[in-house]
C-alpha cells in the first residue's frame, strides 16, 4: 500500500488533462440533483392552499405525498452518484470519461445499485438504535431524576452514546466504502455480496483510508473558503485516490490479480435475472 502523499500525487497526475470532463459532469450532476428537490418544494408550497383542512389530516396527507417523492429523489441521487464516481474510476483505469457515464447506474443492473445502498443503510441502522436507547435513558436521567449523581450519570451516558453512535457510523462507512468500486468491476454480483466483499477487503485497512482522507483536510478547508468552488477540483481527486487505494486492495488480496484498464462487458441479449437480496 502506498502512503497518503503518494496516493494524492498519483491521483493528481491521473486526472491531469481530464479536469474539464470531470468538472463538467459534476456540474451536470449538481443541476440534476437540485432539480430533484423541486417537486418537494412545489408540494410544500401547495400545502399552503390546503390550510383549511383538519389539522390532523394535513400532516398525514403531506407525509403520504412527500415520502414517496423524497424516496424516489433519494434513489435517483444514489444512482447518479454511482455514475458520477464511475467517471473518475474510468479515467484512473485508463478509459476516457464522458458525460454518458453519469447514467451508468441506470444502464447496468439498477436494482443492484439501489439494493446495495439499502444494505449499507441496514448496517448503519444499529447506530440509530444506540442513539435512541442511550439518548432516551440520558434524557430520563436528566429530566425526570433528581440529584447531582443522576445529572452527572445522564451527561456521561449521553457522551458515551454519541461517541458510540459516530464510531459505529464511521467504522461501517469505511468498511463498505469499496462497495460501488467492486460493482464497477462486477456489475452482475449480488448487492449483499458487493457489501460483504467490501467489508472483507477493508479488514485491517480502515485506518489507512482514514489517514488518506485526513490528508485532504486542508484541501476541504480551501473548498470551504472558496464557497465550494474548489470542491469541483478536490472531490474528483479524492475519488481518484480512493480508486487507486481500491486497486491496491485488490492486488494485496490477490497477488496474482492484474488490474487492467476498464473494458465494458460484451453486450448480451439474454435477460438478466437475480435475487438481489440473497
Amino acid at each position: 500500500m502506498r502512503t497518503a502523499k503518494e496516493y494524492r500525487m498519483t491521483a493528481k497526475e491521473t486526472l491531469a488533462g481530464n479536469y474539464g470532463t470531470v468538472i463538467g459532469v459534476y456540474i451536470i450532476y449538481t443541476m440534476i440533483v437540485s432539480a430533484l428537490s423541486v417537486p418537494s418544494s412545489i408540494l410544500s408550497s401547495g400545502m399552503n392552499f390546503l390550510s383549511g383542512l383538519d389539522p390532523l389530516i394535513l400532516p398525514v396527507l403531506y407525509a403520504a405525498l412527500s415520502l414517496p417523492i423524497s424516496f424516489i429523489a433519494s434513489m435517483v441521487t444514489v444512482i447518479l452518484s454511482t455514475g458520477l464516481s464511475k467517471v473518475t474510476f474510468d479515467i484512473v483505469r485508463g478509459k476516457r470519461g464522458d458525460v454518458v457515464t453519469l447514467f451508468y447506474g441506470f444502464q447496468h443492473n439498477v436494482m443492484t445499485v439501489i439494493c446495495a445502498y439499502l444494505w449499507i443503510i441496514l448496517y448503519i441502522l444499529p447506530a440509530v438504535g444506540i442513539m435512541v436507547i442511550g439518548g432516551g435513558i440520558s434524557i430520563v436521567m436528566l429530566v425526570m431524576m433528581d440529584g447531582t449523581p443522576a445529572v452527572i450519570g445522564g451527561v456521561v451516558l449521553l457522551v458515551i452514546t454519541c461517541i458510540a453512535y459516530f464510531a459505529w457510523i464511521i467504522v461501517v462507512s469505511y468498511a463498505v466504502s469499496m462497495t460501488y468500486y467492486i460493482y464497477y468491476d462486477n456489475p452482475d454480483m449480488r448487492a449483499r455480496d458487493l457489501v460483504r466483499r467490501s467489508m472483507s477487503l477493508m479488514k485491517g485497512h480502515k485506518m489507512q483510508l482514514f489517514r488518506l482522507y485526513l490528508s485532504y483536510l486542508g484541501y476541504y478547508l480551501l473548498g470551504f473558503l472558496s464557497c465550494g468552488l474548489a470542491l469541483l477540483w478536490i472531490t474528483p481527486n479524492v475519488t481518484a485516490a480512493t480508486v487507486l487505494f481500491y486497486d491496491d486492495l485488490i492486488s494485496a488480496d490477490d497477488p496474482d490479480a492484474k488490474v487492467r484498464p476498464f473494458e465494458p462487458a460484451q453486450e448480451s441479449n439474454t435477460t438478466y435475472h437475480q435475487n438481489y437480496w440473497n
